[in-house]
């Protein structure tokens, strides 16, 4: 499994990081988690066109993560790809299709509609099978419906995204033995703040949940005026890294 960064920021503009948004290729899937603005360049920089989507994954309902998804189905509507579209299918939390609904009033027949052309599944506790991917996910605290994904592939290994989230149980119970994990550190020590992570809270989930290797995202522009993998816990550092926009990363 392989995860391309696509944007390791947050909606505040940085010279450093782009919105969110990231790619998970399996070995017969490929997926884009959170279409934060911009994601769609960032898509084509990275070397990928939009019919190479298989899966939209979205871990919740804020403009930073679902901006560049109306710009992206309608990307698929030129005709350089041909008459026969293939509509990725969306996954997403419970209440995205009403959201979804709400779209199609500005944007009409521009965007796919949902049971006719495209497959939109909302998360109601079950697992999800992609491909040779299992999706599962757990409530987190941020909003209401924000999810914490964790992917498992056949015979391989555990990749978990935080997503948007305080200090919570369901973000610990998500990574628990994660390979991967992406982690939101929205700020540096001292400047927490309510339904985001810092060192300190995420020093905690690291802790309690065993994740293995963790890639630091969502990252504000003031988590770049600080060494922020220094202000973990110091037995934890060995196994943080700050992620960086188009980085790849093996679990």
């Amino acid at each position: 499994m392989r995860v391309l960064l696509l944007g390791s920021g947050t909606s505040v503009p940085s010279a450093l990081r782009s919105p969110p948004g990231f790619l998970v290729e399996g070995s017969d899937r490929c997926q884009l988690v959170d279409p934060g603005p911009g994601a769609c360049h960032r898509l084509a920089l990275a070397g990928f066109s939009p019919p190479a989507i298989d899966d939209i994954v979205i871990s919740h309902l804020h403009p930073d993560h679902v901006c560049d998804l109306v710009p992206f189905l309608f990307s698929l509507r030129n005709p350089r790809w041909g008459k026969q579209v293939s509509w990725p299918r969306i996954i997403a939390p419970e209440g995205f299709l009403d959201f979804y609904r709400k779209l199609q009033i500005p944007f009409g027949g521009w965007l796919p509609a949902p049971g006719d052309d495209i497959e939109i599944v909302e998360w109601r506790g079950e697992g999800i099978e992609a491909g040779k991917f299992l999706l599962t996910a757990h409530l987190v605290d941020h909003i209401d419906s924000s999810l914490a994904w964790r992917w498992a592939e056949d015979g391989g290994a555990v990749l978990v995204f935080s997503g948007d989230t305080g200090p919570c149980d369901g973000i610990v119970d998500a990574a628990t033995d994660a390979d991967l994990l992406l982690l939101e550190c929205s700020a540096p020590l001292g400047s927490a703040f309510d339904g985001h992570l810092c060192p300190e809270s995420g020093s905690e989930v690291i802790r309690r949940s065993g994740a293995r290797r963790v890639v630091l995202v969502h990252l504000n522009p003031e988590c770049d005026q600080v060494d922020i993998v220094g202000q973990f816990d110091e037995d934890l550092i060995d196994r943080i890294e700050a992620g960086r926009d188009l980085e790849s990363y093996e679990t």
